[in-house]
């Protein structure tokens, strides 16, 4: 077998060849999830890979020579400092979400939190573990994709934080009837989900116009969910449901936050306002483009602060 410092530089060549980008950011990775890390590579360079791990590594680096994506090769992609499973039945998260969390958690302290759209579970995992909140509820369409946020939010140790499926709203109908019959417990102390109000809703919702998808990457469009990309024609249609159902299931004095595409600020903050909200802020990120809207249900911002 080859050693692993000649491993490690033919698997760089390989996806360099491959047109990626980060190819060596990558190749770290790939290495890490075999359990060889920088320490490991640089005082052991010299020994051969062992015949099982020069198959793994074999077999990774044809899967992401393909396009497929490094995250579900692994099965793992860190957000906002911890480590979430990820498959093919979940949306990759993403750096730019991070901007959602960090300014959702300036107000979630001991608030109820709801996570429209909640995929791997990322968001209300996230604000669970950094945002002290006192209870969080994510929903979202796919039965699959509500298995991989149980699991993560069972991992990470978030257990205010529960998952239900459903299209949006409707996931919180009648929801104690999705709750196992074993845990009467918990059925006990939760009110009806009737009755249930929000102190925050946040979302991050498919966004990307239809006809857009299929200019997107190799990697994005032919291996991640269609269904948590594809906003409609217009990238709009899950701030429309969300904006007109909101305020149903807030707190008189709510808040409602989007991650949005850097080109909707403009047309998702007139749907926020026609439905109610207020005292909207655009937040940018990193790159300077628009990526997270924060209105408020009272009429005034400063209650909410």
């Amino acid at each position: 077998m080859p050693s692993i410092e000649v491993c490690f530089f033919e698997t760089k060549k390989a996806l360099k060849e491959a047109g990626i980008a980060e190819y060596e950011a990558e190749t770290g990775v790939i290495f890490e999830h075999l359990g060889i890390g920088r320490m490991k590579r640089l005082l052991d360079g010299k020994e051969e890979l062992s015949e099982e791990l020069y198959e793994k590594l074999s077999l990774m680096v044809e899967k992401r020579r393909t396009g497929y994506p490094l995250a579900y090769i692994t099965g793992i992609k860190n957000f906002a400092g911890f480590d979430f499973k990820v498959d093919e039945n979940v949306l990759i998260p993403r750096f730019d979400t991070e901007n959602l969390v960090e300014e959702i958690r300036r107000y979630c302290k001991g608030k109820r939190v709801l996570d429209l759209c909640t995929g791997s579970g990322c968001i209300i995992i996230a604000l669970s573990l950094l945002g002290d909140i006192a209870s969080g509820v994510g929903t979202d369409l796919s039965p699959k994709a509500l298995e991989i946020a149980r699991e993560n939010a069972k991992r990470l140790h978030a257990d205010n934080v529960k998952f239900f499926c459903g299209d949006l709203f409707d996931a919180l109908v009648n929801v104690n009837e999705q709750v196992d019959q074993k845990q009467d417990a918990l059925q006990e102390e939760r009110s009806s989900a009737e009755n249930e109000r929000f102190d925050i809703i946040v979302s991050n919702p498919p966004y990307i116009r239809t006809q857009v998808i299929e200019t997107l990457e190799k990697q994005v469009r032919e291996y991640e969910p269609r269904m948590a990309l594809d906003g409609d024609g217009d990238g709009l249609k899950f701030y429309r449901k969300i904006c007109r159902g909101a305020k149903r299931w807030l707190t008189p004095s709510g808040i409602l936050a989007f991650e949005i595409g850097f080109d909707q600020a403009d047309e998702v903050s007139a749907l926020m306002k026609e439905n109610g909200f207020s005292g909207i802020r655009l937040i940018k990120d990193l790159n300077g483009l628009d990526r997270v809207l924060v209105g408020f249900a009272d009429l005034e911002e400063k209650d909410h602060v």
